[in-house]
């Protein structure tokens, strides 16, 4: 399992402060997946995805069959249930070949790792665990951490994989490792991914951005109480701040705005974490505001230009509590149904975020 590297929000509090600083930018890896997908795409046949534990290395290895890599191909998503109690803590994707040669990581857009019987912290749609893409690492937690998980709970995989060459991969396997620690003696901190974006749950994440100034920003309230321990954003070029407010109580709890190169390209955004107080308490009873600003100087509407996300690492008062999901509920519906989708390939990067 690789290092974490500094595109991760997974971070804990009680870890060192080195530690909580290598590790914040993770879990937004989600919205480093494509924004959307403008390539020719094809479903790919039906893939098996199996599972197994290795004890040895105490890590989860899902294999799915193979497939054939041409262009753009998306792999029928795929489900396993989890052998374990206990705690997962990170991931890696690798493709290898049909001989078990490893490939070149460009060759995955992405990998998306969903739990479908969890809801997200501010929305009913399915909880995003984790995801890859061509560009982003791999994720490890300090062995404190993990997110907790009950032997037979579902984990559900999304992924495209892409081949510029001119030559088709035939064969070629997709490996999954996730780390975990088993329930015993010494137990994890269980942690939750989470996120905001200024677009409604289950649509798509860009929208069409005017020109000059403009704000866009969605509410909602936290499914159980808790304390957010790291905080990290994605915005698009024009992008001059993304806050995050209590509105209940009238108060800022961060703002940020992106870190640019001399073409006004966004090229990091800063990583704000709270373990100096033992993390930033959210509240059901309180509702909470993401907005992402920008000034656009073209002087005309930018299709699909503009991006307000923030992603961070919560620590829920009691896990146990933590909601499952509400399978009748609309956004739900209309998450599985995008996420599923054999044909709404726009509809599918909307839930890359």
């Amino acid at each position: 399992m690789a290092q974490c590297v500094p595109r991760s929000l997974l971070v804990l509090a009680l870890a060192s402060a080195s530690m909580v600083l290598r590790m914040p930018r993770s879990l937004l890896v989600l919205a480093l997946a494509s924004a959307s997908i403008a390539f020719a795409s094809a479903r790919s046949a039906a893939q098996t995805l199996t599972v197994h534990l290795d004890t040895t290395a105490h890590e989860m290895v899902m294999e799915m069959s193979p497939i054939n890599l041409h262009r753009m191909v998306e792999a029928q998503p795929g489900t396993i249930t989890i052998p374990f109690d206990g705690w997962l803590q990170g991931y890696d994707c690798q493709l290898v070949d049909a001989h078990g040669k490893p490939l070149p990581h460009a060759f995955i857009h992405h990998v998306n790792l969903i739990a479908p019987e969890k809801r997200e912290l501010f929305s009913p749609i399915m909880l995003r665990i984790g995801a890859q893409g061509s560009e982003t690492p791999a994720v490890e937690l300090p062995k404190i951490l993990g997110l907790r998980v009950h032997r037979g709970d579902t984990l559900l995989v999304t992924a495209m994989f892409q081949n510029a060459g001119a030559h088709d991969i035939v064969g070629a396997r997709l490996l999954i490792r996730m780390p975990y620690r088993a329930s015993g003696a010494v137990n994890a901190v269980s942690i939750y991914p989470m996120y905001l974006d200024v677009m409604p749950p289950a649509v798509a994440k860009s929208y069409d951005l005017p020109a000059g100034h403009s704000e866009k920003s969605w509410e909602g309230h936290p499914a159980v109480s808790g304390r957010i321990l790291a905080l990290g954003a994605h915005m698009h070029k024009y992008g001059t701040a993304l806050r995050f407010e209590d509105i209940t109580a009238n108060k800022v709890l961060w703002e940020t705005k992106p870190i640019v190169d001399k073409t006004g390209e966004p090229v990091d955004m800063p990583v704000k974490t709270f373990w100096w107080s033992l993390g930033l308490p959210v509240r059901p009873d309180h509702v909470y505001r993401v907005t992402a600003i920008y000034d656009n100087p073209t002087g005309r509407t930018i299709p699909m230009g503009g991006m307000g996300t923030l992603g961070g690492v919560f620590m829920p008062s009691n896990v146990e509590a933590w909601p499952h999901v509400d399978r009748t509920a609309p956004d739900y519906v209309l998450d599985l149904k995008d996420t599923m989708s054999t044909e709404d390939m726009a509809g599918m990067a909307g839930m890359d975020h």
